[in-house]
Formats: C-alpha cells, structure tokens, sequence
C-alpha cells in the first residue's frame, strides 16, 4: 500500500460563482475520498468551499491587478516555495500559473477549461485573452506531463502536438444533494419569489454582470424574455449567480428575478422550482448549468456552441438552437405544454447520468496513477474534523403593525404626479404606475414627461393603460440655452455618455391619443395618464419645467419612475401639507430601500459644510426613529410633494424657471431648496407617506456608471456653492473642488473626467454670476441656519456598493433618536453598551462581537439581528 500521494491543486481563485472552482473542489474532495492527500493554493478565497474538510485551501499572497507578463513573473516567485514542499503531482487549473510548469521539480498536470469568447470585450481584455491561448499552445503545454480538457469540443481544440497527451474528462453535475423535495416546499418557495403555480419559470445559472461577461448573453436572455413575456406574462425569468448588489438589482429593474450569492443548500430547490433552463451564452467549454439543469430533470435551451451539443441532447433532453427566432420559439413551446415538459425532463434526467462526479474521479484517479506509475492500492489520507455549525440567530419579537386611522372627509384638493422618465424598463414603470392605482387619495392625474427614450416602454404603457387628452397640449420650440449640459443618457446601459455640445433648439411634442368616453367603460377606477415626449433629452431639471407648463393642480408629487407607493401615500401628503402655513414649500415622504425594504434612503435632505448632499437616514434600519415630522432642508426629487404655486416662474430664485435647466442630473432637487431656505421657505418631513425606490435604477452597470455620477456631483456641487453660498463658503468650496480636480490630472483613470469638470466649469461661470448677485440681495437666511439642518446626520451608505454601511455606530445613532424621541431607558442602555462595544477590541472580533450583540438586543426585531449577522 502507498503510504501516502500528496497532490497540490493551484487556481486563482476559490470563490463562490465560478465554474472553474465547483470543478476543482469536487475533484479535490474526490481524490481526497480515494486516499490522495490534496491541498489547493488559491490567490483569492472566500468561505464558499470552506466547509469541505477532506482536503486543505490555502490563500497564497495576492498578486494584484496587472499585465500578463507582470503578473506571471510575480506567479513565478512561487516556484522555489513550491518545489519545497512533499509534493508527487501538480494539477493546475488555471493563468497565471501554467508559467510555473516549467520551473515545478515535479511532473504537472494541466486542466484547461478553455479560453473565453472575447466578442464584445475590450481590447486589453482580448490581448490578454489571445496571450493566454498562445502561450498555453505553445509553450507550457508542451511541457506538461498531461493535458485533461473537461470536453471533446476543447479537446478538438488544441494544436495536434498537445493532442497526442492530452485527454478529456467530463466534468460532473450531481453536486448538489439530490433528495426529492416536497412538492409543497417547492410551491411555497416559488411563491415567496412571486411566482404563481401556472407561472413558467425560466432559469438561468451563472456570472450576473451584463457587461464584464458579454459572452455569457445574459442580455440577449432578458431581452429574449421580455418579447415572450408579452405573449405569455405567465412566463418569468429568473437569474441565479455570482455578482454585485448593483448586478442584481440591474437585473430586477429589467423585469427578471434574480438571486445574488445564493448559498449552496439553495440550489436545489431553486432548480426544482423553475421549469425550464435557458442560457444564451456564445461560448461554452463545458457547461455545469445546462447539465445542473437535466439532473433535477429540467428541459434546457441553447445555443448551438461549444459543448453543448456533447451535455444536452437536441429535441430528447432540451433544444439547441441556431438563432435568437429559433431560441423564443422553443422557449413558447415548451412553455405552453407542460406534458412536453415533463417527459423532456424525465429523458434529461436519464441521460445525464454519464456526466456524475464520480465517473470524472475515477478518470482523473486513472491518469494520475499514470504519471506516478501507481499500481497498488493508496492509505487513506488523514480526515479533519468539520468545525461545528455557527449558533442561530436568537429570535427576536414581531412586531406589530400600526393601525391606520380612516379619514372621515376626503380631501378635495387636485394632485398631479409628475413622472420623468427616460428608458425605463416597462416592468419598472409598471410597478410605479399600479402602486399609484391602489392609492386610497383619488383625485390625482399621472404626467409621464418622456425625455426622448429610445425603447418601447411607452409603446407598452399605451397598450396596457388607458391615456387621457383632457388637459394635454402640444409644446414646441423650446430653447436651450446653455452649453455645460454635454452628456445624455445611454440607450443600451441608462448611464450618460453621448455628448451633445452645440446651442440647439429643443422641440417637443405632445405624443398623447385620447381615449374619450372609454375612460368611464372601463372596469374599476381609471387614472387620468397624460403622456408628453420630448424630440430631446433636456436633463431632469429643465423636463420638469416643461411638464409644470401643462400642470394647474393644487400640489405636484415630483416622482422617479422606480418609486413605488404605499397605498396612503398621497392620502398622507395632502393631509399634512393642507395644515402647514405659507412658509412651508412642500414635504419629504419617508423613502426607503426597495430591495432592502427594512433600510430608509431618505427622509428629507440636507447638504454638509462642503455641500455634499446628506439624505438623512440613510442606510439606517427603520425602527420609526424618523416618524416624528420635522423640519428639513430640503426634499429629493426621488419623491416629493410640492405646492404648485411655488413651482411658478421666479418665485424662488432669480431665474426665469423654477428649476434650473443646467442641472442636467443631480443637485436640481438641492439647488432649488437651497434657494427656497435662503428667501426663508421651509420643508417638512412626512414619515407617514411611504414610498420605495429602486436605488441608482440607471447606475447599476459598475463599468460607466462611477465617472457619470463624479462628473455631475462634483460639476454641480461647484455651481450650486457659487450661486447660492455666501461669499467665503463659496471661496471655501470652489478652492477645494477644483484642488480635487487638479490632484485627479495626475490620475489616468480620472484625467478625463477631471478635464471635463475642469473646462465646464469655467464655461458655466458667466451665467452662474448673473444669478449669484440676486440671490445674494434676496437672502433672508446666512448659510449657518441652512447647513444646521444637517446636524446629527451621518452617511451609513456604501455609494460604491449600492448598500448601507452595517457597523456599531449605525445602531448607536438609530437607538439615539429613539432615546430623544420616546425617552425609555432601554434604548439609553442600548446606546451605552453599543459605546462600549465600540471602544473595545471586540469590535474587530466579529463573531464574538456578533454573539455579544444578539445577546444583549435579543428582545430587538428580527432586523435588526439580520443587521448584526452582516457585520464585518
């Protein structure tokens, strides 16, 4: 008997989400199981393949972010540790560490998992690809001992040379625990993601981002189920995989469902609730989903690429089709016959069964033995013992709902939400549109402002709502005048790129198609939906000065298109605004996180002593902190009501409209009420009206969208402080902003955008003057009063990730306005101990930290236990 093999694993990475991971854990763990003793040397390693104790993960030191030929040297600096340990075999996996064959002392074994389709990738990201297969091909294959290509497609790839030692080796699919599931699980599950028990739920596995993976077609996929989606809205989509807060909720403003980082023990269910699986991918080595999908008995479509046509049997166990006609053809068909269905599915499950893991061991156990010339049997390796699970959260109280109060006289006054929109998706405008339905406050119109979209979604509207004429009228030859509003929104991403330089004229007309008496046919109650598109995009602040030309209702709710409502929303806001005096202006609903239903965006604005924009609440957990109505500075045009007469030309301010139209994004909603506070007008906060916001619906796509928002808040933050601060704040800030600026000239991610504030800076100042000097003679108010309206307020949101900040002092300034607020000395005692975890080391003990936490707030509500968990 073999006293003992070691084999040593090298990738860079072992994370969740990744194919190339799943297949090295389970070959690991399997030729552990056979008495290998294996270890895996990874750059980047997360807890995903943690628990899996038949064999050791090691974390080498990162080697950063850099070119192929940098990060392989750095690779190489590995070798001598390497050729020190007891080692009889390398597998390796993946580049950068094919560079180490070479130099390894013993035999190698390389696993290629082939080279991506770069179609639609940058240039660095192609060079670096067609490196990678050139130098593979035709330098370190050659010197390995043996070649496995995880498919016969791969394998056909190689140059002739490599193919006389090279072979290929399935990978499996049966990885996760095949116990049946009861039906009712399953429904109960597909219910808590909305889907219904006659919805077609399709399935997609795999990276989330739509732009870093064009290859993977998960863009093609959703617009594939948006056109049948029309057809049949019985169909769903949803996307399961590796990625971002921001991919996620991209995803979802789109129309799809989708689960980020799901853990392991869900996949299962999340295959037996869906129907069919769909993929658009482009290019295929393997496949792991397509066959996932066949295991749990699923039909499967996709394209005709890569392997597939080796792990999915056309017309028996799915269709593999030819183009994106073909592919919503297929998906109509299975869709609408559920027998089909489920004897595809049945034949599926048959057929994959020569794709399980233990079939690709024993292949890999064989030529292993291959290269170590192993005949006889191998001692096990010594097993460790798996950690113990981590305690459950301690449970934590319901909490009972308010009472809602019923209003014994209807209010009267007329209400038009304003709704600005450009390219939302129509399952996004939708959701805004119904929640406005349900309101128990009906004397209100809707006013879509469409800012020269380029896709369908009014098309849409128009076919599923009914549009009123009644009050709409055509607008034309309006004037743009100013030249620093240079970039428009995206078609394809929602994020501003275009630019649009020269003076022009921006023409508008009313799109608008009457329905006549069929407003009264119609079953239920219908909203007046008034539509007006303009030829151009004018920028947020200066369509809603347009839209406020054909607006003569008492009150204006100001509102983005990925806002939905609770049903007394408007109900609340007339209420309390008819019993506020003249010097209140409008009032800020409480608008929290939509995808994070437990967290406050905003309850009302205000802006710091470097005039950054502050949404107070942010990030926090709502535990009604914020319910006491307050005055603030101001309100977020996300969501805020507003009286129409103060929305007039040059009633606040000197210009001659409301908002200032060179405000492209950002900032209009703060410039406006900062001219309100200086000529002595007042906000107030609503937390009764609720409302929920997709947030950074059009900054989702990680690639364009930071420099997009930099250049607007940084441009604007200099133009709000030189109109409207006093003269050494504006000094102050101005000197500040542009140092920044100056500083990024030195930095060539940010050269370009830093020029561009620059230079746009300097061509907006001519006007910005004129209106300086008579806001300066209208000021009632020094900026001292303004800025205090932010004290106390700090940001507990991550802006990079899309996401609140979970720490200690976030509880600690939420158990402080509940102190201030209700008085009780439970939170008092909360707020000490917080302090004193905060001032200890435990605070950088995360698990005893969270232990203490539970304990101590275990009678607190079971948001705030899942706030603890997600501390780090």
């Amino acid at each position: 008997m073999i006293e003992k093999t070691k084999i040593v694993f090298l990738t860079d990475r072992m994370i969740k989400g990744h194919g190339v991971d799943l297949v090295v854990d389970r070959i690991a763990d399997g030729l552990s199981q056979k008495g290998y003793f294996c270890e895996v040397y990874a750059n980047n390693v997360d807890d995903t393949f943690a628990g899996r104790k038949s064999y050791r993960i090691y974390k080498l030191p990162p080697v950063g972010l850099a070119n192929f030929f940098i990060l392989e040297q750095r690779i190489r600096k590995f070798a001598g540790f390497f050729n020190s340990k007891d080692t009889d075999l390398f597998i390796i996996q993946s580049f950068p560490f094919y560079s180490l064959i070479p130099l390894l002392k013993k035999p190698a074994m390389v696993v290629d998992h082939g080279i991506v389709l770069t179609q639609g990738m940058p240039l660095k990201r192609k060079i670096y690809f067609k490196y990678q297969q050139i130098s593979q091909n035709f330098s370190y294959f050659r010197k390995a001992k043996r070649v496995v290509c995880v498919s016969k497609y791969l394998l056909e790839q190689l140059p002739s040379y490599i193919k006389k030692k090279a072979v290929y080796i399935y990978n499996g699919i049966d990885h996760y625990r095949d116990e049946k599931l009861a039906e009712d699980e399953i429904l109960q599950y597909r219910e808590s993601l909305g889907v219904e028990p006659d919805d077609v739920l399709l399935l997609y596995v795999g990276r989330l981002n739509l732009t870093n993976q064009p290859y993977k077609g998960l863009a093609e996929l959703v617009e594939i189920y948006q056109q049948v989606s029309l057809e049949n809205p019985k169909i769903k989509l949803l996307a399961v995989g590796y990625g971002s807060k921001n991919d996620e909720e991209l995803l979802k403003n789109q129309g799809a469902l989708c689960l980020a980082n799901v853990s392991e023990n869900k996949m299962p269910l999340i295959y037996c609730a869906s129907d069919i699986y769909t993929t658009c991918s482009q290019w295929e080595g393997f496949d792991l989903p397509v066959g996932e999908a066949q295991y749990f008995g699923k039909p499967a479509i996709c394209y005709n690429i890569g392997a597939h046509s080796e792990v999915l049997l056309d017309g028996k166990t799915g269709y593999i089709v030819e183009n994106r006609n073909d592919f919503a053809e297929k998906v109509k068909i299975l869709a609408s016959d559920r027998l089909l269905r489920k004897k595809i599915g049945d034949e599926a499950r048959e057929f994959i069964k020569k794709f399980y893991w233990q079939n690709a061991i024993d292949k890999y156990d064989m030529e292993v033995r291959k290269i170590l010339n192993i005949k006889g049997e191998i001692k096990p390796s010594v097993r460790i013992k798996p950690a113990p699970p981590l305690a459950e959260p301690l449970p934590a109280e319901k909490v009972s709902e308010k009472e809602i109060e019923s209003i014994e006289k209807q209010l009267l006054k007329k209400v038009t939400v304003l709704i600005v929109n450009y390219n939302s998706s129509y399952q996004c405008l939708k959701e805004c549109i119904d929640s406005l339905k349900e309101q128990t406050y009906k004397n209100f119109d809707i006013l879509i402002y469409d800012n020269c979209s380029q896709n369908n979604t009014l098309d849409l509207i128009r076919n599923n709502y009914r549009i009123s004429d009644k009050t709409s009228g055509s607008q034309s030859n309006i004037k743009n005048t100013f030249t620093d509003r240079d970039i428009v929104i995206d078609r394809a991403t929602n994020i501003n790129t275009e630019v649009n330089k020269n003076k022009s004229t921006d023409t508008v007309k009313d799109l608008d198609t009457g329905l006549g008496s069929d407003m009264e046919s119609g079953l239920g109650q219908e909203i007046a939906i008034k539509i007006i598109k303009s030829e151009k995009n004018l920028g947020l602040g200066e369509a809603i000065n347009q839209a406020l030309k054909s607006i003569e209702s008492d009150y204006v709710l100001i509102s983005n298109f990925d806002v939905t409502y609770d049903k007394i929303a408007i109900e609340e806001l007339v209420y309390m605004i008819s019993n506020l005096d003249n010097k209140y202006v409008g009032l800020a609903p409480k608008i929290k996180l939509y995808y994070q239903r437990d967290y406050i965006e905003s309850v009302g604005v205000s802006i710091d002593n470097n005039f950054y924009i502050a949404y107070n609440g942010i990030g926090q957990l709502d535990l009604d902190q914020y319910n006491i109505p307050e005055d603030v500075f101001g309100v977020s045009f996300t969501s805020a009501f507003l009286k129409k007469n103060y929305l007039t030309e040059s009633v606040i301010g000197p210009i001659e409209k409301p908002i200032d139209p060179t405000f492209f994004l950002f900032y209009e909603d703060i410039d406006f009420c900062y001219r309100a506070n200086l000529m002595g007008y007042k906000f107030k906060s609503c937390p009764t009206a609720v409302c929920f916001h997709k947030y950074a619906f059009s900054f989702r796509d990680e690639s364009t969208a930071f420099q997009t928002k930099y250049y607007y808040q940084k441009l604007n933050t200099m133009k709000l402080a030189y109109k409207n601060a006093e003269k050494n704040n504006m000094r102050r800030i101005i000197n500040n902003e542009l140092g920044i600026q100056k500083q990024n000239l030195k930095d060539r991610n940010l050269k370009g955008v830093a020029k561009k504030i620059i230079s746009d800076w300097r061509k907006s100042k001519n006007y910005l003057k004129k209106q300086r000097q008579y806001i300066q003679i209208t000021r009632q108010l020094p900026d001292s009063e303004i800025i205090k309206l932010s004290w106390g307020e700090y940001n507990f949101f991550d802006i990079a990730r899309n996401e609140p900040v979970y720490c200690i002092a976030n509880l600690i300034l939420t158990y402080k306005r509940l102190f201030l607020i209700t008085g009780s000395r439970k939170y008092e005692e909360y707020i000490n101990y917080l302090q004193a975890l905060e001032n200890t080391r435990f605070k950088i003990e995360t698990e005893l930290l969270k232990r203490y936490l539970h304990h101590k707030l275990e009678y607190e509500p079971k948001c705030i236990h899942n706030f603890i968990d997600t501390i780090s």
